[in-house]
């Protein structure tokens, strides 16, 4: 049974995150690091059933917009339905990652 509480607080500190709950200067700070542009390559872009989806961290996630710059297309870490900016190393992680695939926190 040990082993489930840490579990249960990440699940919790996940719920919290994907849902806005965390409150005061704490989701400010988490807010100010997120990355404001993800690069995406072309041909990893679809659209299915309409919606638009692209090919991040090895699955196929919906998402708000796509935009492009200088340097090419991009998406928004916030537009990503379901994914997730750790908030040590400011990865952005799949929603179904309980922890951060490069720092393991």
């Amino acid at each position: 049974m040990k082993k489930a509480i840490p579990l249960l607080k990440m699940a919790a500190i996940f719920f919290c995150l994907m849902t806005g709950t965390v409150f005061g200067a704490e989701r400010a700070v988490i807010m100010e690091r997120m990355p404001e542009k993800v690069y995406i390559d072309s041909q990893n872009i679809q659209i299915v059933d309409n919606n638009i989806v692209v090919y991040l961290h090895n699955n196929w996630v919906a998402v708000n917009g796509i935009h492009s710059d200088s340097r090419g297309l991009y998406i928004r870490p916030d537009s990503a339905l379901g994914f997730w900016v750790c908030p040590y190393c400011h990865t952005l992680n799949p929603p179904w990652r309980i922890i951060c695939s490069n720092c393991q926190r």
